[in-house]
Order: C-alpha cells, then structure tokens, then sequence
C-alpha cells in the first residue's frame, strides 16, 4: 500500500521543542488489555436462604429440620476453601437481634464472614411465618456485581407463598449473572407446594430436590457447592488463557516507523527529525540523529492495539550546519491485529515542492 500526504513549509523550522512520554500509548492499550478480563475476578460467592418459620422446628431423621440445616450449612462451610465467599439470610426476619435496615440478612457474603456461621446458626430460633419471595428479591442484590458463579440455595420446608402461588404469578427478579439457583425442601408432604417450588426454580433457571425418608441433606448440598467451586475455578483458568491471548497478541500487534534520507545533497546536506505523534500524542524522539543522503533511522517499533491509528511526522531540512526549513507529513496507517504494520517514509523534494512518500505494509 502507498500513500501520499501532502506537506507544508514550517516558518519555525529552527524550534526543536519535543514533548510527551515514551510508551505513554502502549502503556494505555496494555492497561486496557490486560486489566478488562479480571473485572469482577474473584471466587465462588454462597449465599443460604434459610427458612426460620414455626414449622421448622418439626423432626426430620430424628432432628429439627433447622437443626439439620444448620448441621449441613456448617458442613459445607468445613469442606469447601477458604476463598469461597458464604453468607446467610433468613426469613422471616428475626424481631430480636435485628441489624441494620435489612433484619433477614444474618451474615454478608464476603469472604470474612465464614467464621460467624456457627454462632450465627445457633440464634436461628424459628417462628412465625414469613415470605420466600420478599427474601428472595432480596438476596438476588446481596451478590456482588460480575462474572463469578454465584449459588443461592433455599433451605426450607414450604413455597411459604402467602396464598399466591409461584405458578400463578411469576415474580419479578432481577437475577445476577452467573447465578445457580436451588430450591432443597425437607420432607415436604403438600403436592401444591412442591410444585409451587418448582415453578418457582424453573422462573430461576434453576433446580428443585426435595428430600423425604432417608435422604442426606450434606450428601445433596455439598456435590452442589463442590460442583460450583470447580466450576469457578475452570472459569478463572480460562480468563487466565485469555488474558495470555490478549497479552500475546499485544506483543505481535505492532508499529514500526522508519525514515530514510531520499533527498539530493542539492537540496539538504541532513534532515533531522524533531516530532512524531500518534493519534494526537506527541512521542519522545532522539533529535541528536541528523541522517545524510542514503541513511535510515528506525524512529520507533512498538506494540499498538488493532485498528486506525494517525501518524504525524516533522523533519528538518539542514544546510550549511542550519535549520532552513520544516516539512510535515500525515499518515493514516491500519494495525491488524497479530501483525506488524511497517510504515516507511521518504522525504522527496522539487525546487519549488516538499513533501513526503509513505510507504506501509503489514506483515
């Protein structure tokens, strides 16, 4: 590809003012490429909504079934890594003990926190009755913002719908991306609200189990909060091999810009080039380097993010040991991505015209 620009006498041809940081713009694309792939980069994010109402006190396998709960939120907060982030919330909420403007949410999810749960558990104390889907808006916002898997699982023993069914009205959730939803009932007897759970997991894209006779409440939660931290750790395995695609790319997608002295000595004894600038920001030059007829000078080869980028580029005309002149050139040159994109410019001169000859290639 050959482009020519058009150029112009300088009037200040004798300044040699230079301005800018070097790599200032390669420092910004690497930023950019390399920070964008770890926004929200972190664990695996818990979240237990348990069910505190009257009739959770009732026996399942010879214990309460908040008993057993809190027996398997333990386990599961024993087996899995420190770096999984848990916490809980309740309904109904507690009048006692409340905190905050937001009672239900017993203990946040962050990472911190794993250590509240056994003395947390033991406060549960259920009564009353109270609203599945309320607490459920709720704890779709307990989640931080991001890419992380996310697992809500509901600890209960009923749709506790407040006589509307999750199958005759669909709720309105705001759901974070990268949620697991799960819907684990403790012998739960009432066909109507096994099915009124799993609309409401199929409104979740999520999964109902309900768990009668012998059925373990560990053996079932723990493959799932197991399955789900493997899962995240896949998830950051492959934003780690992109980030190394990215960085890689990085280093093949690239400018190199020289300048070759073409001029007659008729015309310049040397030409000195004392400005470039990329995209509008100038860049730091070597301006000691004077090239006589038939040298080259390698003004810079950098990485460069793809896409349309200005170069603008000033020389000097010498004679007798003197500025005598200023000629600058404009180029539009295309970086492709994995490539290198070689920008060669040739100063050319006539008695009563100065100008430039670029020539770009990508290879």
């Amino acid at each position: 590809m050959l482009g020519i620009t058009r150029a112009r006498n300088r009037p200040d041809a004798g300044r040699r003012t230079v301005f800018g940081h070097q790599g200032c713009i390669v420092t910004t694309l690497l930023a950019i490429a390399l920070l964008w792939p770890w926004q929200g980069f972190c664990d695996l994010y818990i979240e237990f909504l348990v069910d505190r109402s009257g009739s959770m006190w009732a026996p399942f396998q010879g214990k309460p079934k908040i008993v057993q709960v809190a027996d398997a939120v333990e386990r599961i907060a024993q087996k899995l890594p420190t770096d999984v982030a848990m916490g809980l919330r309740v309904y109904p909420p507690p009048e006692k003990g409340a905190r905050g403007k937001d009672p239900g949410l017993r203990i946040p999810v962050e990472k911190e926190n794993r250590a509240r749960f056994p003395e947390e558990e033991r406060l549960l104390n259920p009564r009353g009755k109270g609203s599945l889907g309320e607490q459920l808006k709720r704890a779709l916002k307990d989640f931080p913002d991001g890419l992380d898997t996310k697992l809500l699982v509901v600890l209960c023993d009923g749709a506790d719908t407040e006589g509307a069914s999750f199958c005759e009205r669909a709720l309105d959730l705001d759901r974070p991306e990268g949620l697991r939803f799960y819907a684990i009932s403790l012998n739960l007897k009432d066909p109507s609200e096994k099915e009124a759970l799993d609309c409401l997991s199929k409104q979740m894209d999520g999964k109902s189990i309900h768990l009668a006779g012998r059925d373990n409440l560990v053996s079932t939660l723990l493959p799932i909060a197991q399955r789900a931290h493997q899962d995240e750790v896949e998830r950051q395995r492959r934003v780690a091999e992109e980030q190394r695609r990215i960085e890689e790319l990085l280093s093949k997608t690239r400018l190199k810009v020289e300048i070759h002295n073409t001029l007659d000595p008729f015309f310049a004894d040397t030409i000195l080039v004392d400005q470039c600038s990329l995209n509008g920001e100038e860049i730091l030059l070597d301006t000691s380097v004077r090239l006589k007829q038939g040298e080259g000078f390698l003004l810079f080869d950098r990485a460069m993010g793809e896409g349309t980028h200005q170069l603008t580029l000033r020389y000097q005309k010498w004679k007798d040991e003197k500025a005598v002149s200023s000629v600058e050139g404009i180029l539009e040159v295309q970086v492709e991505e994995g490539k290198t994109s070689s920008v060669q410019c040739f100063p050319r001169g006539a008695l009563f015209h100065w100008d430039f000859t670029f020539k770009a290639q990508t290879f």
